[in-house]
């Protein structure tokens, strides 16, 4: 399982004092250059975002899975920002990605593959 390389938020939380607040207050979406990887953007619900480094070769499910617990929804998948859907076994291409964090209940068709209480699930 992946849960990135480093990552942090483009919203300032101002009563925190942790190493992800404080780097998004002296380098609000720049990327530090002592990590390597690929540069992954998530669009999250709320309309903020999540910037992730992961590994050269990483999917897109395991980036999913990885950073569940940082996504306010019990089920959610991710979408290309034009709504076209990803596939969870796509790897994370060398010149990164945007991505759109989508809800995917049991009740919308609209999901082939999703994240629910931090486990992977296809559709059949």
């Amino acid at each position: 399982m992946s849960s990135g390389v480093h990552s942090w938020n483009s919203q300032i939380d101002g009563q925190s004092n942790s190493w992800n607040s404080w780097l998004q207050r002296s380098r609000h979406t720049e990327v530090p250059t002592y990590v390597d990887g690929v540069k992954i953007e998530i669009h999250l619900l709320g309309g903020e975002s999540l910037h992730i480094r992961e590994f050269c070769g990483v999917k897109v499910g395991e980036v999913a899975t990885g950073i569940s617990s940082q996504i306010p929804a019990s089920a959610f998948s991710f979408f290309t920002k034009e709504g076209q859907p990803v596939c969870c076994n796509m790897e994370v291409p060398d010149s990164g990605l945007e991505l759109q964090c989508t809800l995917a209940p049991d009740c919308s068709r609209g999901w082939i593959w999703r994240v629910r209480h931090g486990q992977l699930e296809r559709r059949p």
